[in-house]
């Protein structure tokens, strides 16, 4: 019983020992063609490495954007992924079915609204420009301007002193049981 009291303890010390913490990571951009539907190639991709395992919260934005002639500002968009795939699209002009310029500027709090994700093993955050509707030859837009800025949880990284912990911790309980085992095998 003591063993496992003594691991549980290990354990908690070691939760304890690597907090995660929170961030803010920035981008400024001009003058990207909302050019294609969603994975096409002509698609202006970006792609940040925010740390493995890295949790997405939240997204402040600022933009400047024109919908070309023959074209919508409710088609402009943006994809915001990571590996796996799980994201969502962000469409800053979603009720503006006109062309024309907009700008805007605001938040969203992923977290309340069930959009926050985790990054996968690579770490990388991934961003696509399209145009959901590709209704013209060449580009429907342009996002003139703009600010990203994403808040997220980056993944606790162990330091070596953690592991050394941890490593003489589970040594320590190793000697311990071979010590009882001898003892209890010993006739006395």
């Amino acid at each position: 019983m003591k063993q496992y009291l003594a691991l549980g303890a290990l354990a908690l010390g070691l939760a304890a020992a690597l907090p995660a913490s929170a961030a803010s990571f920035s981008f400024g951009f001009d003058n990207v063609l909302s050019q294609d539907a969603v994975d096409e190639a002509g698609n202006t991709q970006l792609s940040f490495n925010l740390g493995a395992g890295s949790f997405i919260t939240g997204l402040r934005y600022e933009f400047d954007v024109e919908a070309y002639t023959g074209s919508w500002l409710s088609e402009m968009s943006l994809r915001i992924t990571g590996k796996s795939g799980e994201g969502f699209d962000f469409v800053p002009a979603s009720d503006r079915n006109t062309e024309g310029r907009y700008s805007a500027s605001g938040s969203l709090d992923l977290l309340n609204q069930g959009l926050g994700f985790r990054l996968g093993s690579d770490g990388k955050l991934k961003l696509q420009f399209y145009d959901d509707v590709n209704d013209l030859a060449g580009a429907d837009g342009i996002w003139h301007s703009g600010k990203l800025t994403f808040d997220y949880v980056a993944a606790p990284v162990p330091e070596p002193a953690t592991w050394a912990t941890l490593a003489a911790g589970l040594g320590a309980l190793g000697l311990t049981a071979a010590r009882r085992r001898r003892r209890a095998d010993t006739p006395g």
